[in-house]
Order: structure tokens, then sequence, then C-alpha cells
């Protein structure tokens, strides 16, 4: 009996990889071996013998329940899957110092909330969740900085968990997996930063890009959160395309233990290396709350690779998205909004089997809809989960039945491919086309006769350089018409 009760604890251990050694040295403190026992009894020897054997099976009961209990210890503390998702400004000036951004339900019934501590160095905040590239469920700030040789720009943020009644919530063990350190192929650099980790790893299946360095925590705050120095993972010069966790080599883990604040530093560092050409400021950062697999695999079962709308006439609008590398297992919930916060789902359509690509279509009717503007998404779902949702289009209506001039949507289909403007016009007019970046640097002009009705022109990709935020200004009867739009 004794052997099958050790032969039904190893069966029970035996994949978890449980460390026994500390149980079985307490167990035997315990309870020291039969051999050693002195046993007094009148009674006869055959009850004697009984009483050994009960005892015997009592104690390897006692001790199966200690190592499953050991075993149950042992897999409740497991790192969470966090979902960072439509994050709401909780106080503070948007982009700005001492903004508070609120995520909720990161963990069921807990918040995380995440403030911009510092901005060092000219940084500043692009997007404090851009959703158009990687995971839907990641947390995607994208930082821009002025590109000065031989410095180093970052945000500095400040993340707290907190329960829904606002009292501090206290995370056993969570990931970070930082996503796509890489750079632009020029002068720039990204890194982040951590303080307050209890250990980080990186992948092992291929030779990492990556300079793992304590640094001085320049911030250094002696409030029992902060340690004085930071974790910092300084990604190459090289760029990875797109934002994936297959690409192992630009990558890294932090672990946590027993955090309610953490701070991360997301940053870029300009190389003096003697590239003369243009540099991405703008840095795209993507954060998983989740420990992701080392192994070559990709999260995603899809990646969208243009989305896009049209205004046929004032009471028509034709969308249409193409997306790359189906599994078979996807679904596709096209969203209209008449505010840009509040959709509805508008039309579905399901992936009959794996593709290397599709092209997917739907024309709206806004006839009845009372609104001066209409705006598109598409979630994208796998089993069911939603795993993502594209950039939001929008398109300016028509309000009354007097027509005017107005920018329809920019639209780039591809990196480093020229967008396409496309604007309504009233009647046959001079026009001025006007493209800067985010600084006011006049990247394009142009000036040319256009016709009534609607209009495109294709914008050179030579001509707008880096990466990042761009403003096109179109001018056509001193109208003047601004839109913003991100070039990859």
């Amino acid at each position: 009996m004794a052997f099958a009760a050790q032969r039904r604890i190893r069966s029970a251990t035996r994949d978890k990889r449980v460390n026994l050694k500390p149980v079985y040295e307490n167990l035997s403190k315990c309870f020291p071996a039969s051999g050693n026992e002195e046993i007094k009894s009148s009674k006869p020897q055959k009850q004697e013998k009984m009483n050994k054997n009960s005892t015997l099976m009592v104690r390897y009961i006692f001790t199966l329940s200690l190592i499953l209990s050991f075993i149950i210890s042992s897999q409740a503390q497991v790192s969470p899957n966090m979902k960072f998702v439509q994050p709401v400004l909780l106080s503070g000036t948007a982009g700005q110092q001492g903004a508070v951004y609120k995520f909720s339900n990161v963990i069921e019934g807990v918040d995380a909330l995440v403030t911009i501590d510092k901005m060092i160095n000219g940084a500043t905040l692009v997007n404090i969740d851009d959703t158009t590239l990687g995971y839907y469920n990641a947390w995607q700030p994208v930082v821009g900085g002025p590109g000065i040789i031989g410095q180093s720009s970052e945000i500095r943020w400040r993340i707290e968990f907190k329960t829904k009644s606002g009292s501090t919530y206290q995370v056993p063990i969570f990931d970070i997996s930082a996503i796509d350190i890489d750079g632009d192929n020029g002068r720039i650099r990204e890194y982040v930063a951590v303080n307050g980790q209890d250990s980080y790893s990186l992948p092992i299946s291929v030779p990492t890009l990556m300079s793992m360095s304590n640094v001085p925590n320049q911030n250094y705050v002696n409030d029992g959160q902060d340690a004085v120095m930071d974790m910092k993972g300084l990604g190459p010069v090289a760029n990875r395309p797109g934002i994936d966790t297959s690409a192992l080599d630009t990558r890294v883990n932090f672990k946590f233990l027993n955090k309610d604040i953490i701070k991360i530093s997301t940053g870029a560092q300009v190389d003096d290396n003697g590239y003369e050409g243009g540099i991405a400021t703008n840095r795209f950062y993507s954060m998983y709350f989740k420990p992701v697999s080392n192994t070559i695999v990709s999260v995603l079962p899809v990646k969208m690779l243009a989305f896009d709308a049209m205004a046929i006439n004032k009471n028509t609008i034709d969308l249409k998205w193409s997306t790359a590398t189906e599994n078979g297992t996807e679904k596709y919930i096209l969203e209209r909004s008449t505010d840009g916060i509040h959709f509805t789902p508008l039309y579905n359509v399901g992936v009959a089997r794996a593709s290397i690509g599709s092209n997917y279509g739907f024309r709206d009717d806004i006839s009845l809809l009372s609104a001066t503007a209409v705006f598109y998404k598409v979630k994208i779902y796998s089993y069911s989960v939603l795993y993502t949702e594209s950039k939001i289009v929008k398109i300016n209506l028509i309000a009354s039945a007097q027509s005017h001039n107005y920018i329809i949507s920019v639209v780039q289909n591809g990196n480093r491919v020229g967008p396409v403007v496309s604007y309504n016009c009233v009647a046959n007019s001079f026009m001025t086309l006007i493209v800067a970046d985010i600084d006011g640097k006049i990247l394009y002009r142009k000036q040319q006769m256009v016709n009534a009705g609607l209009n495109a022109i294709e914008l050179p990709a030579t001509n707008l350089k880096n990466r990042g935020v761009k403003v096109v200004q179109i001018t056509i009867q001193n109208d003047n018409l601004i839109n913003k739009f991100i070039y990859n």
C-alpha cells in the first residue's frame, strides 16, 4: 500500500515539476521512520502489526494531502492577462505632465491609473493608446521627441492599481512584455526602463538585439515605491516592421511581485552615427501586461492592411478593408458612430477558410442620418474573442441641402506609401494644399485648379519623410479645411 501511495503521489505531481524535497524533509521530522519507533503495548503481535500498517497509511494520506495543497498553492500565483483598453482622461490636461488616464477593469474589479509623471528633454505624447497597430489589449502609447543628436527624451509613467472603491490594490504577480523595441534604420533607438521589477528575461531562441543595464533612477523619490536603479532595455537602430511578438530579438519581459505602483519610462535615444537622412521621432511602444511565449508565435491571428471610407454622394458611403494571413477563425464587425465615441454594429462577416489575404466592402446608406459627421471602425474577432480594432475613419457629411467644401478622408495603403487625400469642392475653384509636420514645418505644397465635386490627390511619400502625425490643409474659396493623419 505504501508503494501504491507513493506512485499516486508521483503521478499527481509528475507534470507540475514541483520540488517535494522540502515537504518530505519536514514530514520526516514530524514522523520518524517506523524502524526507530518504540512500540509499547500489551496487545498481541498481530494487533501491533495492524496498528503499524494503519499508522503508515494515515501518514501517507496526510503526506499526499500536504503535497496536493502545496501544488494548489504554487499554482495560485499565476500572472494575469491584463487588458489595457479604452483609456479615459481622469484629471489634468490631456497629453501634459500630470495628466491621469484610467484603464478600467484591467483585471476583474481593478482599474489602472496611468499618470504622466515626467516629460523629459522635450518628449511629447502623441497618443495615449494607439490601436491601429499591434495588439488591442496591450497598452500602446506613441511618444514623440525633438530628435536632437546625442540626446535622449522620454516620458516617465506612474501606474497605480485601484479597486472600484478607490482602495489601493496590490497585484501578487504580473508580467509586462515590452514588444518591438527597435529603431528607425537611421539614428533612433527606442528604450524602456522599469522600476521595481523582480526580474527580467530575454527570449533565447534567437540572439537578442537588446542592451540591458541598470541605470540610476534620475527621478528617485524616497516614498517606499521607487528603487534607486532602473532596469533599462535599449533597442537597436535597426527597424522591425509592424508591431509583432514574433520579433524576439527586440523584446524583453519584466516580472513584478506584490506591487500596487510601478514606474515605466518610454523613450528614444538619438545616436551620433553619421547618418544624414531623415529620422522618425514619433515612436510606437507596445506593453503587453501578460506573459508572452518566447517561441516565434504571433498573438494576432490576422493583420489588417488597410481600412478606408469614401463618400460616393451625400447619401452613400463606401467602406473597404483588406487583411493578411487569415487563419479561418475570424469574424469582422463594422461599426458606425455619429460622435466618434458610441458605436453600434452595422455589418458583420465571417471568414470561411484560411487565406493569405482578403478584401471586404460595405455600402452604407446614410440618407436617414441627421449628423455633420459619421465615424466607422472594424472589430476583429477570433474564436469569438475580440483581438483588435481598426483605426477610426471619419467622414464629414453635408449637414444641409446646401453642399460645402470639406475633406472626406486621408488614406494610406501601406507603409511608406503616399497617402491619398479625398475632398469635396462646391464649384470649380483654385485650390492650395499644404502638408506640415506636428511642429508646423511645411513638408509639401501644391496649387492647382480643381473641378466641382469629389477630388483626390496623392501626397508624395518622399516629401513626408518621417513617420508620425502630419497636418493637411486645403484652402478653397476662403475655406480652410484641416485634417490630421498619421503617416506610417
